[in-house]
């Protein structure tokens, strides 16, 4: 399922298998790269507010690298994906590994300075998790309890405790 993406920052994950064939170089070089690539494609100035990757230590599924990063915007994003030292570091990866990703919305107001703010999902009242009501209820047939809106969204409750 595709969705419009709106206005605002995005979560951007990608999860890097490398092909068994891929040598311990070819793993190393990518690792490397992967370090600097945000960088070389203009860092914080071209909208990336958050950047790592690392060895995944769960390697059940065969994914060896994790890349979770944070743009301010999805201009910012397709920038990053079209930028040449992307297109040329993915042209590598291409050689000796498989990824897979994806990019949800986040409010770019947990992102000013250096440092990530938010310290958890939303919660109601209750310490039910909140969701976005758009994705939990399209059809505006589940009743919905503590809405807030934030970051362009609105975040709801659907437990039935509330009603009681």
């Amino acid at each position: 399922m595709q969705q419009d993406v709106q206005e605002g920052a995005l979560w951007h994950a990608v999860l890097i298998s490398f092909r068994k064939d891929a040598s311990p170089a070819a793993r190393h070089e990518i690792y490397s790269r992967y370090q600097t690539i945000a960088k070389e494609c203009g860092g914080r100035a071209a909208g990336i507010l958050l950047w790592k990757v690392e060895g995944n230590f769960d390697l059940r599924k065969g994914d060896h690298l994790l890349e979770i990063a944070v743009f301010e915007s999805k201009e910012a994003l397709e920038a990053f994906r079209t930028h040449p030292k992307h297109k040329e570091f993915t042209d590598i990866l291409r050689e000796v590994a498989d990824w897979r990703l994806g990019d949800i919305p986040c409010d770019a107001s947990d992102f000013e300075g250096d440092e990530f703010k938010r310290t958890g999902p939303r919660h109601c009242s209750l310490g039910h998790i909140k969701g976005r009501v758009d994705i939990i209820d399209p059809d505006g047939e589940v009743p919905m309890y503590e809405i807030e809106e934030q970051g362009g969204y609105s975040w709801g409750c659907p437990h039935p405790l509330h009603t009681h």
